[in-house]
């Protein structure tokens, strides 16, 4: 019933609270008005945030609070490849499901609108980010190395996208940022790629060019090979490198040659 959003809509596309009250009349019993007064509240303060404090009382209120939440705020619908609609995140609302502890264990990226699972990744992923934060501290120093933080990107894909790399090296130390480092601020960007390869060649390598990042590596742990993008131009890297186990790359931002099988297990 959730995914109907007509069903909670007036016909000019605002909210309608009696609807609200009685579905979660229906799952809570007595904690319906609470849960209206509360999300009237939010909607109507134009602050774009939750309150501090709502007049929720368990867990169930607060998951339903979620969803119509987030569904009612004039969600944009796009057509999943099996032909279901499906719903698209922006940052903002993403924040707003963090705020509840709903995510407390799990770590999400955003991509293109589409909230993609961090978590199930394999020893071979873990153990090759590890070398390469090795390898790029003993280059830039281990103040200016950050491993699966987010950034931002270009302005026109900030709102559907906040990524997070494997690796990344900053151009000042991170305890100089008081917020997501900018395209400006990241001189290297990594990716490693067990099941990722196409993703990470594909759409993130598009993502980051456009956002002006200097350089780009996706290491193949599986072909054990290291992809080396430079010259973000047009939405593109010009320049792309296929460097085998037995090369050395050298950053551009620092030219100390570094081999790739130091980067590998």
């Amino acid at each position: 019933m959730l995914g109907e959003r007509r069903a909670y809509t007036s016909d000019d596309g605002t909210p309608g609270w009696e609807a609200l009250e009685e579905i979660v009349g229906g799952l809570e019993g007595g904690s319906a008005v609470s849960f209206a007064s509360a999300i009237d509240l939010w909607m109507g303060s134009g602050s774009g945030a939750a309150p501090s404090v709502l007049p929720i009382n368990s867990p169930g209120i607060m998951l339903a609070w979620l969803k119509m939440a987030i569904l009612l705020t004039n969600p944009p619908v796009t057509i999943a490849a099996e032909g279901l609609p499906h719903k698209t995140w922006t940052r903002p609302e993403v924040d707003v499901l963090e705020s509840t502890g709903l995510f407390v264990g799990l770590r999400f990226e955003l991509m293109d609108g589409e909230l993609i699972d961090k978590m199930g990744k394999k020893r071979k992923h873990v153990s090759c980010t590890r070398q390469t934060v090795i390898a790029l501290e003993a280059v830039f120093g281990a103040d200016f190395v950050n491993q699966e933080a987010p950034i931002d990107v270009a302005s026109a894909d900030n709102l559907r996208n906040e990524p997070e790399p494997d690796v990344i090296v900053l151009r000042c130390a991170s305890r100089q940022l008081e917020a997501n480092p900018q395209p400006s601020d990241v001189l290297l960007v990594v990716e490693i790629a067990d099941t990722t390869l196409r993703h990470d060649l594909g759409s993130k390598a598009a993502l980051y060019a456009r956002a002006g990042i200097l350089e780009y590596w996706v290491l193949d742990v599986n072909a054990r090979r290291l992809h080396v993008l430079r010259e973000p131009s047009a939405g593109a890297y010009q320049l792309q490198l296929e460097l085998e186990e037995f090369d050395s790359v050298s950053p551009v931002a620092k030219p100390v040659p570094i081999s790739v099988a130091s980067l590998l297990v």
